[in-house]
Formats: C-alpha cells, structure tokens, sequence
C-alpha cells in the first residue's frame, strides 16, 4: 500500500467517523463518496447513497441515487436482482419521472 492508499484510508476514516455523529452531513457523504469510488469500494458507496436518501428532501434526488446504486449493483458488481429492486425504490418514489425504465437491463428480466 502506497502513501496515498494510506491518506485516502485514513481519509475515509476521518469521514465514517463524521457521518456515525452526524449521519446527515452531505460534506462527509460527498467526499466519502469520491473516496469510495476512487477505490472502487462499491458495496460501501451502495450503502452511503442508500444512506442518503434518508437526508434528501425531494422524490427527483432520491431517484437519481437509486438509479445510481442500480447501475453500480448492474456495471461494477454484476447484480442483476439488486439493480432491479433499486430500479423498484426509484419507481415507487415517483414513477412518473422515471423517463426510461428500459434504459437498464435490469428491467429486462
């Protein structure tokens, strides 16, 4: 492990930390995001967006973090069935902004 691996590690670290005190803090969740996806660290960064739909105030943001976690569950991870159920969450959200829901092979069953 390089210096930076140990720097980002101990960054996200730093992070977790702020978001156990404050589980709403979209700073701590943002840059813990970019940590994770540099990492490529998906199940944690599948589990920090489904976090935050808790903190956000409107349907059309929880969908895009929905749509979000489908395509990392579909792309990264090779898991169909789950990119389904968060393609599910976002429709239930609001479906009538749900533009595509064949844009996804998950919906292709």
């Amino acid at each position: 492990m390089d210096r930076q691996d140990r720097r980002r590690g101990s960054a996200a670290e730093v992070y977790e930390r702020v978001l156990q005190i404050d589980a709403g803090n979209m700073t701590a969740s943002n840059e813990l995001e970019q940590l994770y996806r540099q990492r490529k660290s998906w199940v944690k960064l599948i589990d920090l967006l489904l976090s935050r739909t808790d903190f956000v105030p409107d349907a059309p943001a929880r969908i895009i973090l929905f749509t979000q976690m489908a395509e990392i569950y579909e792309q990264q991870l090779g898991d169909r069935e789950n990119a389904f159920v968060a393609l599910q969450a976002a429709f239930r959200e609001d479906y009538s902004t749900i533009t595509s829901p064949r844009s996804s092979s998950a919906w292709r069953r």
